[in-house]
């Protein structure tokens, strides 16, 4: 946040992952640093379930997890219980777009359309695009998406 801090405001915010989550979250706690627009591209659906996935894929388990689980809260503004990107979503006033692929192995795709539901409230105003093949990191590599991530910031 200190990029939109220097900075003041921006027109747009394209994150995937982690990063959309956590642009999302801080964005509940900068209301005068709404975006216009925000994409987010796999984004999780709370930093505990990420950190759960990421353990799961290195096989990591006991003490280690309690350990990074301190050391990363201590180097978070907020409590983990907070980074909860489909709650936070209900106070982002951005427009938005969801990218999120059917074959992500990371992060399931109910979680988008959960973060979607919750930020597009009755206004409707969060564009959802599925895709297939993609998995969790390749969608800015496919020149579809790119266009289509171009044509929402451009519109």
């Amino acid at each position: 946040m200190s990029a939109l801090e220097q900075l003041g405001s921006v027109y747009a915010i394209v994150a995937s992952s982690f990063g959309a989550a956590t642009i999302m979250t801080m964005l509940t706690r900068y209301h005068d640093m709404q975006p216009e627009k925000v994409v987010l591209l796999s984004p999780m659906g709370h930093i505990n379930q990420q950190i759960d996935i990421f353990y799961r894929l290195m096989g990591i388990d006991g003490q280690f997890r309690k350990n990074v689980r301190r050391v990363l809260q201590s180097k978070l503004p907020l409590p983990l219980e907070q980074f909860d990107v489909a709650e936070a979503a209900v106070s982002v006033r951005s427009a938005g777009m969801i990218v999120h692929d059917q074959h992500d192995r990371v992060i399931p795709l109910q979680l988008s359309w959960h973060i979607a539901e919750k930020w597009g409230g009755a206004e409707g105003n969060v564009k959802f695009v599925t895709t297939t093949q993609l998995g969790h990191k390749n969608a800015l590599r496919n020149h579809v998406v790119r266009q289509a991530v171009a044509a929402f910031l451009q519109s």
